[in-house]
């Protein structure tokens, strides 16, 4: 009875290290996407995509700075080229 009660006990504490472990997980990638949110990405006149600073198809155009969020929200995809999102 001791080992049953003692193996109840054992299953009850690996999941909740579980559980805790995928929660932090859970917690980090919200992070990282929240991050990625505000981090600023660059936009052109009459273009189609999001960029980042350095990249060679707006080097020398007029750009302007925004929150990848914004970008996004009003209908930017990201660059092929530059992939702005890694």
């Amino acid at each position: 009875m001791k080992i049953k009660k003692h193996l109840t006990t054992l299953i009850i504490i690996i999941s909740l290290f579980i559980f805790q472990g995928c929660m932090m997980t859970f917690t980090f990638i919200k992070a990282m996407e929240s991050y990625k949110d505000e981090k600023t990405v660059f936009v052109v006149f009459e273009g189609i995509y999001y960029h980042k600073a350095s990249c060679k198809e707006i080097k020398k155009k007029q750009k302007t700075g925004l929150p990848r969020r914004e970008a996004i929200d009003q209908g930017y995809t990201p660059c092929p080229v530059c992939d702005p999102d890694n």
